[in-house]
């Protein structure tokens, strides 16, 4: 966090505010960046009933909810298979 603050600091002497985000981000091909374009992925397969259901917390539901929605299913499968059980903000 240290080397973030003094690279922010930096970014925005030299280029100006907010720089520092497209710095790191590059062209977006970074690894770990990619479990959060899957995440963002799915949740643009998710409609309005079917986030009421995730929502509720209840494994068993979601289970069988997300299993009723097949492009969902295998994209929640290939996630799993690529990365396990990693989610945002994990750390």
């Amino acid at each position: 966090m240290i080397w973030f603050g003094l690279a922010n600091r930096a970014a925005e002497a030299w280029i100006g505010p907010g720089a520092i985000g497209g710095l790191l981000a590059g062209d977006g091909e970074v690894v770990s960046a990619e479990p959060a374009r899957r995440i963002d992925q799915m949740a643009g397969l998710v409609d309005e009933p079917l986030a009421e259901v995730l929502m509720t917390g209840a494994p068993d539901a979601a289970r069988d909810a997300v299993a009723g929605h097949p492009p969902l299913a295998e994209t929640v499968a290939a996630y799993v298979d690529r990365f396990g059980d990693r989610c945002l903000e994990a750390l």
